[in-house]
């Protein structure tokens, strides 16, 4: 599984903004060099309006060696901040792919309003100049970027024609820490944190032919990979999976207890159709759908279909069909991550994930006592199974598995008759207790 911020927020769409428009506060720290801190920008109140501007004033901080070319910096810097928010969830999708797209701009005059550049606080550093300025974004202009390059999320998808977006606070440079710290830093979202890892299989029904199966999961894992996110192999996950031998605990158990090295799981069912149009030219056309699984408790969070254009091929009609599956394939899974973006950004942000099995708890009457104490201290609990040799539930926890049992512990030595509850196996996020009931 994989480590996520912790946040009381249910999505990324207001995490980011609140993390936007609110100047970061830092422990302080000593800073050489000679700063000089500029006035606000006075902004006309014309340009104003509730729903925001169609030319917002956003900050960035650049360093050049002179300082044209830290204003330049400054002004990518503000533009990617301002994409960030516009692609609302998805900026954890397409945050590293419009920092490209931003980067490779050479002209910024038509995304960056002549004339609104405003300095808030320069410094000059190790020969370099430092800066933080602020410039007022064409919204249109740098949407329009974007869908260009194939992109459409998040207020881009739902608003190419009007975007409007308030102006950024002014930031606030307290004089202690570096400019470089004080805004924060959009590419920096996934810092400390592990990417969620993807499984990827193709349904026996969906796809019998295993070469076709191995090109439509290889053309998803690659789409995946793309993205940043890592791809288990099925076989990896398979023979990861194997039963430990871990004395005291049913079999059963053991199995359910062992590493599952995916958080979700993806699953892919094509039907494809192919014919001849030429002594030497075939078309292929395919239709595709994918079904993302939470791991964990197998719950459905999204899916997608696709029924691809004409794929031609000159190869065979087998070659033409192929070729068509593959192309579908990476079609219909850039709409799945657009569509689970939201869900799989709100979980990494909530916490840790972990499976939770209370061996011998059925029938201690104080176990409803100790989950209601155990439900303080997690960001979500939720029971998935019940019988009478074992309960389990799914905890969401913003700590590591060793923090989440003394806190267990902790809970269940606040509850009579449950002292001696301990853990009698933990594989990853998997812990396992025995209820320790005293006969």
């Amino acid at each position: 599984m994989y480590r996520r911020f912790h946040s009381s927020g249910s999505v990324l769409q207001r995490i980011i903004i609140i993390l936007l428009m609110l100047p970061t506060v830092g422990c302080a720290s000593y800073y050489g060099g000679d700063r000089y801190r500029e006035e606000a920008p006075r902004t006309d109140p014309r340009l104003l309006e509730r729903a925001g501007v169609t030319a917002p004033m956003f900050f960035g901080y650049g360093e050049g060696a002179s300082r044209q070319e830290a204003e330049a910096a400054a002004k990518q810097d503000a533009l990617f901040r301002s994409a960030v928010v516009m692609l609302e969830e998805s900026a954890l999708l397409y945050g590293d792919q419009v920092q490209r797209i931003i980067a490779g701009i050479r002209n910024l005059e038509p995304y960056c309003i002549p004339g609104t550049l405003e300095t808030v606080a320069w410094d000059r550093a190790e020969g370099k100049y430092q800066l933080i300025a602020g410039v007022r974004i064409n919204l249109r202009a740098l949407s329009d970027r974007i869908v260009s390059s194939g992109i459409e999320a998040g207020m881009i998808r739902d608003q190419v024609f009007g975007l409007r977006l308030p102006d950024e606070p002014f930031p606030e440079i307290d004089g202690e820490r570096p400019l470089s710290e004080v805004l924060f830093r959009p590419e920096m979202l996934w810092q400390d944190v592990s990417r969620p890892v993807f499984l990827v299989s193709c349904s026996a029904a969906g796809i019998t032919d295993a070469a076709f199966a191995d090109t439509a999961t290889a053309a998803a894992r690659g789409v995946l990979v793309r993205y940043g996110f890592p791809a288990a192999e099925y076989d990896q996950m398979q023979q990861q999976a194997a039963v430990m031998d871990v004395p005291g605990v049913p079999a059963h158990l053991r199995l359910d207890a062992s590493p599952l090295p995916y958080d979700y799981h993806i699953e892919i069912s094509a039907e494809t159709s192919v014919e001849q149009t030429g002594s030497s030219r075939y078309l292929g056309r395919a239709f595709i759908t994918v079904t993302c699984y939470d791991a964990s408790t197998g719950q459905e969070i999204g899916g997608a279909v696709h029924q691809t254009k004409a794929v031609s091929s000159t190869a065979s009609l087998y070659g033409a069909g192929m070729r068509a599956l593959r192309t579908g394939t990476e079609e219909v899974m850039e709409n799945l991550l657009v569509q689970i973006s939201g869900r799989i950004t709100d979980q990494v942000h909530r916490g840790e994930q972990y499976e939770l099995v209370f061996i011998g708890a059925a029938a201690d009457p104080g176990m409803d006592e100790f989950i209601s104490r155990l439900e303080q201290q997690a960001a979500s609990l939720r029971r998935t199974s019940f019988s009478l040799d074992e309960i389990r539930f799914v905890l969401v926890f913003d700590g590591s598995p060793e923090e989440l049992e003394k806190r267990i512990r902790r809970a269940a030595a606040m509850v009579p008759g449950a002292a001696h509850m301990h853990l009698v196996n933990q594989q990853e996020n998997s812990l396992i207790f025995d209820a320790g009931r005293q006969e």
